[in-house]
């Protein structure tokens, strides 16, 4: 099993980015990532057994109620690119210091636990499409060098989920595996 964290996107993300840019950007060749695997990643931890979940989910359950709970805000409209030919079309989501202490603890913990890190770094983003063209940065341009509109979005985080991610027929898939309630506990 192929695990990651990450915390939802709110309804609200969807509604006033999501699919205003779907609309604007219509011309371009882009597959849209499918609106139930919005989320910002918080820690890859790649291929997983059986025995090793259970851990993970002990260690979110402390994690996850350690901590307050985190601001996050959508701010640029950003193209990545991958290892392979692609480009991946992003919102950054700022890294506050409240969400870089909740991924630093669930890091921290997961690998005192012998839970191997993904070799990704820690970047707070929404993926929201992917493209084979190199055609990104003229999309970018047209929003003003990838800076948001005027409505930029925040959001306190609530939840930490743990997905297992899956190729299926279409696209990637992500199966909640559990959920987790942020905030310390009185």
């Amino acid at each position: 099993m192929k695990l990651f964290f990450a915390l939802p996107v709110p309804k609200a993300f969807i509604d006033k980015l999501f699919i205003p840019y779907q609309k604007k950007f219509k011309k371009y060749a882009l597959k849209w990532s499918l609106v139930e695997n919005l989320h910002i990643t918080l820690r890859f931890i790649g291929d997983t057994n059986n025995e090793q979940l259970e851990t993970i989910k002990q260690i979110a359950h402390k994690v996850s109620t350690s901590h307050e709970l985190p601001r996050l805000e959508a701010n640029n409209l950003m193209s990545l690119p991958t290892e392979k030919d692609s480009h991946v079309l992003t919102v950054e989501v700022s890294q506050s210091e409240a969400l870089y202490h909740l991924y630093k603890n669930l890091d921290d913990q997961l690998t005192e636990a012998n839970i191997v890190r993904d070799h990704r770094a820690f970047f707070p983003h929404i993926t929201i499409a992917r493209t084979n063209k190199p055609i990104l940065e003229e999309m970018l341009l047209e929003v003003g060098h990838g800076v948001l509109d005027s409505h930029n979005l925040s959001w306190k985080a609530e939840e930490l989920l743990l997905y297992e991610s899956r190729y299926g027929k279409v696209d990637k898939e992500y199966r909640e595996l559990a959920r987790f309630k942020l905030g310390t506990q009185a």
